[in-house]
């Protein structure tokens, strides 16, 4: 009887040491798929797959917009709120405007990416909208008049079709019922189409010339931007729709602006500034592997492996997540690193030797309720920076909801396992 559960003992102890074994290679592989990456052969290239850092403004830089009058006008405020306006329909949260009230001269910071420049020339588009006679001239509806423009599609066996549906408000259904009655096909004695047009324009582009098939009483326009089944196409249709639906939702701009900075402006802060943040809490990492190398020996080991592995694992969350890491970002990585040191040394502690299973469960989750009053208010705080618009309190929130994240499964499932021992008392 005495050697079966020797045995089992054993076999226990092999299955366990097994795991562990995986455990430790699984966390290894992560850290270089995490600090090094996946490399593949793309058109006779090697890239990686694994996404690059995205850096905040105060960190990598941004690109510096400059836009000055063309003409004097009493008050330049309306363009600022005007500008802001747009931004807040773009979703563009993050940026630094600034107005010099006395010129009319606007500064605007906003990060790189592919719709920088789209952004840019938002600035400066006057975005009149207008809808008149097509000989005359004469302006029946404009921008005033819109209560609301959204782009929307439908799906059909020819493909999908992306339109403009434009929502004008009381004055605007009236004018829209009248001209509807008014523009329409028509022909003269002889069969020759004297049919009267309007024209639908933005500023200087005409978005549609043509007349109606039917009356319009409920004030709501729609205009087929395109139909197809090709996704490029259709992205082109979707981003025309969506450049005339923020000039239809926004204010016409009360004076002509023109470029006159349009550049990228690498940051202020130094690499070594930043390097020196990685070195200082890189020590304190160090000086947390070697306690635990010194105090628990083999079992200290495992610990710093642990260390390393949760800080990749968090790393590349923060890349695959699309996380934008500021200077306050960099810090809290740091400041969730030194938690987790906290965590395994505090696991280390109460691995005492001889525990039995109910012994070490219930030290499990005395170890998670200690956890948990530094992680609650951490969770707490990582929700709500995450939902600020302010791109350094919006980094740290990020930072921290993925390492909170990576915290509580690697902690319950990772690193029980391989810094726990595989033998119990009976």
């Amino acid at each position: 009887m005495k050697n079966k559960e020797q045995k089992k003992k054993k076999e226990s102890i092999s299955i366990s040491l097994l795991g562990k074994i995986f455990t430790i290679i699984a966390i290894l592989l992560i850290c270089l798929i995490s600090f090094i990456g996946i490399y593949v052969v793309d058109k006779n290239t090697v890239k990686n797959i694994i996404p690059e850092y995205i850096l905040g403004m105060d960190v990598y830089g941004a690109r510096n917009i400059r836009i000055k009058p063309e003409e004097e006008i009493e008050d330049y405020n309306d363009v600022k709120r005007i500008i802001e306006s747009r931004l807040k329909y773009m979703n563009v949260e993050d940026y630094l405007l600034s107005l010099d009230e006395s010129t009319g001269i606007i500064n605007l910071k906003i990060p790189e990416n592919s719709n920088t420049d789209i952004i840019a020339q938002y600035c400066i588009t006057k975005g009149e909208f207008k809808i008149s006679d097509t000989e005359t001239k004469e302006v029946f509806i404009d921008n005033s008049n819109v209560k609301e423009a959204k782009v929307q599609y439908n799906t059909s066996t020819t493909g999908t079709t992306i339109y403009l549906s434009i929502q004008f408000d009381e004055e605007g259904t009236e004018k829209l019922k009248e001209i509807s009655n008014k523009y329409v096909k028509s022909t003269d004695e002889e069969g020759n189409d004297n049919s009267k047009t309007i024209d639908m324009t933005l500023d200087s582009s005409t978005i549609l010339s043509s007349y109606f098939t039917e009356e319009i009483s409920n004030g709501m326009l729609q205009i087929t931007i395109g139909t197809s089944s090709d996704s490029t196409t259709l992205q082109g249709y979707l981003q025309q729709a969506s450049n005339i639906a923020i000039f239809l939702n926004t204010e016409v701009m009360p004076a002509s602006y023109e470029m006159d900075i349009n550049r990228f402006v690498y940051s202020d802060i130094e690499t070594k500034t930043i390097m020196l943040i990685i070195i200082m809490f890189a020590i304190i990492t160090i000086l947390f592997s070697i306690y635990m190398i010194i105090k628990y020996k083999a079992k200290g080991i495992l610990g710093v492996i642990s260390s390393i592995g949760f800080i990749a694992i968090s790393l590349l969350l923060i890349r695959l997540g699309n996380v934008t890491l500021t200077l306050a970002g960099i810090f809290a990585i740091g400041i969730m690193s030194i938690i987790e040191d906290i965590i395994i040394i505090l696991m280390l502690k109460q691995n005492r030797e001889n525990l039995t299973k109910k012994e070490l469960n219930i030290s499990r989750i005395e170890l998670l309720k200690k956890s948990s009053v530094t992680l609650i208010p951490l969770a707490i705080i990582a929700v709500v920076f995450s939902l600020t618009a302010w791109e350094p309190i919006s980094s740290i929130g990020m930072v921290i909801f993925w390492t909170i994240l990576v915290m509580i499964i690697y902690n319950i499932f990772i690193l029980g396992m391989i810094v726990l021992k595989p033998t119990f008392k009976e």
